[in-house]
């Protein structure tokens, strides 16, 4: 991680920019709308600004067995979805149909702020839907999901905690993001992000949760699905 920027604080100037250009363009892009619920289910892992996109089934923000993309890793590692964000932007023409931001952390439960939150987006018959958000005090963790289908009925889908593959999971503060300390349910001193040891050819792959091997605690650690998604057809 190079970056320490803060995600915690209204997670930085240019996510909320990068959000209300997307949102210019959210409901304009395809045929029906929907209204998308994140709900935070851990107690130790606030979620980053990230991005949540329609597209095509031919197409994949991310696949487990798979390198990440630059996006991903950008998200994955330091809670910023600004390069995922313009790169599906680019792609408009290519099986996307529209991009909206996660503008502001999600967090934990029994935190002061709410554990959950809603986003409007358009989508084209037969789209479906993908998203990733962060998990704040891990190296390069991420709340994903791949491809959950779209239809005229509510429907809901529990989400799993991805590892990137990216950096190294050495659980060190100084590896991870500053707002871990703030959000997180151990406050640790803010200390920069200096982890640049990658993980080479590593792919996407499920989260094995916090092994307790650096300054991370039990108190971060998760079992089961990190995230609900329930998705509403709109008005």
């Amino acid at each position: 991680m190079k970056t320490a920027h803060s995600i915690l604080v209204a997670c930085s100037i240019s996510a909320l920019a990068a959000s209300s250009a997307l949102a210019q363009m959210s409901n304009e892009a395809g045929e029906n709308s929907y209204e998308v619920t994140i709900t935070n289910l851990t107690e130790g892992q606030p979620f980053s600004p990230g991005v949540i996109v329609t597209h095509s089934p031919d197409v994949h923000l991310f696949e487990a067995g798979a390198e990440p993309s630059q996006g991903v890793i950008e998200i994955a590692e330091n809670g910023m979805p600004e390069t995922a964000s313009e790169m599906l932007q680019g792609m408009m023409d290519s099986g996307i149909t529209d991009v909206v931001a996660i503008d502001a952390p999600i967090m934990r439960m029994g935190a002061d702020a709410p554990n959950e939150a809603s986003f409007s987006i358009s989508a084209n018959e037969g789209d479906v839907l993908s998203i990733v958000t962060m998990l704040i005090c891990t190296n390069d963790g991420f709340v994903g999901v791949d491809s959950m289908p779209l239809s005229g009925e509510m429907t809901e889908m529990e989400a799993t905690a991805y590892d990137a593959g990216s950096e190294v999971n050495n659980e060190l503060t100084n590896s991870i993001v500053d707002p871990c300390g703030a959000a997180g349910p151990v406050m640790f001193e803010e200390d920069g992000n200096i982890n640049d040891i990658a993980d080479d050819g590593n792919v996407i792959a499920e989260h094995a949760g916090i092994q307790g091997v650096g300054d991370l605690t039990d108190a971060h650690g998760w079992s089961g699905p990190v995230a609900r998604i329930s998705i509403a057809p709109g008005s």
